[in-house]
């Protein structure tokens, strides 16, 4: 067996040392550019996503408002004409508008529009 000298000894922990310093920038290079590639190409597809949630959303609104005055209207008949409305009927309603006026940040729509409006003018005349 051979002995080893300090200097020997030095020069191989230089060497390793530089081995692992190259190995830690190679490796932080190859993250930096592999994120840089997946973002690029998922941005294409982030923004399918983005355009479905707001068509979805956008369905969400017309549906909701679509229904609201679709049974609003059931009220504004003069006399004996008006259409009966069930307890689960009126129970439906009063869940989507829920949903229609609760902000967004709870899961809702977050407005407050005409139908607002209309449903206030037919609580305070008993209707609802």
């Amino acid at each position: 067996m051979e002995q080893m000298t300090l200097g020997q000894m030095g020069t191989i922990i230089v060497w390793l040392a530089g081995i692992i310093s190259a190995s830690g920038v190679i490796s932080a290079f190859v993250t930096k550019k592999m994120k840089g590639l997946f973002k690029d190409e998922m941005a294409g597809t982030n923004n399918r996503i983005d355009s479905l949630n707001n068509r979805i959303n956008n369905l969400d609104v017309d549906n909701t408002k679509n229904f609201l005055v679709e049974f609003l209207a059931k009220f504004d008949c003069v006399g004996d004409h008006c259409p009966t409305v069930t307890d689960e009927e009126l129970q439906r309603f009063y869940e989507v508008y829920d949903h229609y006026t609760k902000p967004k940040e709870e899961g809702g729509l977050g407005l407050n529009t005409y139908i607002h409006e209309k449903v206030e003018k037919l609580r305070k005349q008993g209707k609802l």
